[in-house]
């Protein structure tokens, strides 16, 4: 039998084309394939052996990311009468096939917790809610939240804003469930995740860098507060000794340690709610509290326990009450003095009750130390080293290059360090596909571990979505290939955090044909 005929045996139909010696033959039907699988649920095939759909082809099911097993099964087999399936494949195998179905996973992207914190206004760390341990009271101060977010399933949007009383100080306001490395991670809603459906390969989506979002933190409105005046020693107070004197602004009068022995608060008391309020001082010494244009209370403890005064209740509108308090740290002690007494804490508090509710510091929400946003103390403020920087809302691009074209990219002005908080894209792009080269003429960016701060970002680009080869910081010396990729668009970015900033970098690129290599170690590489 020859071979079309043996072929034919086995359910095949085939045609001999006359006039070759070597016999040709083409399928016309074929009944040993089971058929295509059906549209899955969430879920992919993750491997078939071998790699076709003919009898004894066993194929392995998974969850897409994002999902997880719901029912069905996640093995399969191809046999005489089509597919079968199980659980895996040392289970017995059952018809029809029942193939695995996913449901999104509801915890994909674990919650964020928030935070409550005072930080010192005059630090860069402020707005990223670093907790201070017990901080001293003479710190310039002020209320710092990290709002919280839920946990939520793969393109779950959630969006936050700031509480009353406290406004935007870093962060996004709205969030989306997208992929992380691992599992979920939140991602800022304004860049629509690229990869949510199953039309994209989660080889792909494990390579996607998208807008990592950073948690929403708020700040007391800086107009709330009590201006204060303190002082190194005791007589600062009454005769004024600018040497040992200084200036500052804390939320409250909830002083229960401080390394100064007297101090000035005065501020404006708008209560929220109207009513009939008592008005008190917890104190470890001394103290006169005047009320508008007159002493409303004053009082001194005695021993080394504070002591609580009230004043005669006062109705109170939703208007401004001008108040200062003096304190200064002496207590009523006995006639000797141990060292112990010298050393008592410097304890005084501002407290009210009524309306808001029981004995409680005066909130800051009701104080205000000046009627402007900003009245001359240290604010946190986002230095300019670069007065021409790269652009950071508008990507600059380059199209419609040809091999043998080259260009320069650097991050802005020659000769001044870059600025903070950047993030400036290049979009390369050629009329085929193309191989890109990047150079070095000079390159000093803030180094960190893997590149996690300052860092320049290269990615191969096809239609909307990117592909991160990888990122450079720290310094090359010049003519150093930094990257080298095959490719049709190359995008390059730069982005700053606002820890620390240097001088930047100068790049050239180049672009040659897919066959020529001009450089043998770049530091990295990369096909689309």
């Amino acid at each position: 039998m020859d071979m079309c005929a043996l072929v034919h045996a086995r359910m095949f139909q085939f045609f001999r084309p006359c006039g070759h010696v070597i016999a040709q033959c083409r399928n016309r039907r074929n009944l040993s394939w089971c058929p295509e699988l059906p549209a899955l649920t969430h879920a992919a095939v993750e491997r078939l052996e071998p790699q076709h759909r003919a009898i004894h082809s066993e194929v392995h099911l998974g969850c897409r990311r994002g999902y997880r097993p719901v029912a069905g099964h996640a093995f399969g087999r191809c046999g005489e009468s089509g597919w079968c399936s199980a659980p895996d494949s040392s289970a017995a195998c059952v018809e029809p096939a029942d193939w695995l179905r996913c449901e999104l996973i509801p915890e994909y992207c674990p919650p964020w917790p928030s935070y409550d914190h005072s930080v010192p206004y005059n630090t860069s760390l402020a707005p990223k809610a670093v907790p201070l341990v017990n901080p001293l009271a003479h710190v310039f101060l002020r209320e710092v939240r990290q709002l919280p977010l839920p946990s939520g399933a793969l393109g779950d949007t959630v969006t936050v804003s700031c509480p009353r009383n406290f406004s935007r100080a870093s962060g996004d306001t709205q969030f989306i469930c997208g992929h992380g490395l691992k599992d979920g991670q939140w991602k800022r809603d304004s860049v629509p995740p690229m990869h949510t459906d199953n039309s994209t390969r989660d080889s792909m989506i494990h390579l996607v860098d998208e807008a990592t979002a950073e948690p929403l933190v708020c700040e007391l409105e800086t107009m709330k507060g009590v201006r204060r005046k303190y002082y190194d020693r005791l007589p600062g107070l009454f005769q004024n000794h600018s040497r040992t004197a200084g200036y500052d602004v804390v939320p409250y009068i909830n002083q229960f340690q401080s390394p100064y022995d007297a101090a000035h608060f005065e501020s404006y008391l708008r209560p929220e709610l109207g009513g009939n309020y008592t008005l008190s001082v917890e104190v470890l010494g001394a103290f006169v509290l005047t009320w508008e244009d007159r002493i409303l209370l004053a009082g001194r403890s005695q021993g080394l326990l504070s002591e609580t005064f009230n004043a005669m209740p006062l109705e109170l509108n939703s208007t401004f009450y001008f108040f200062h308090l003096e304190y200064w740290a002496d207590p009523l002690l006995p006639e000797r003095i141990d060292q112990e007494m010298l050393t008592f804490p410097r304890r005084i508090r501002f407290l009210w009750s009524g309306p808001a509710g029981d004995m409680q510091p005066v909130p800051y929400t009701e104080l205000y130390h000046s009627f402007d946003e900003v009245y001359g103390y240290p604010i946190t403020a986002h230095g300019v080293n670069d007065p021409n920087p790269c652009d950071s809302e508008n990507t600059v691009s380059v199209t419609g290059l040809l091999e043998g074209e080259n260009g320069t990219i650097i991050d802005g002005t020659i000769g001044y360090n870059y600025n903070e908080d950047l993030t400036c894209s290049w979009l390369l792009e050629a009329t085929g596909n193309v191989r890109f080269t990047v150079f070095v003429n000079f390159f000093d960016v803030v180094d960190s571990v893997n590149c996690a701060g300052d860092r320049l970002e290269f990615y191969v680009s096809a239609g909307a979505t990117l592909r991160l080869l990888g990122s450079v910081c720290g310094s090359y010396p010049e003519g150093t290939a930094i990257v080298e990729a095959a490719t049709r668009s190359l995008v390059i970015r730069f982005v700053t955090d606002s820890n620390s900033e240097r001088e930047g970098f100068n790049v050239t690129w180049r672009v040659t044909n897919l066959v020529d290599r001009i450089t043998q170690n770049p530091v990295i590489w990369g096909d689309l």
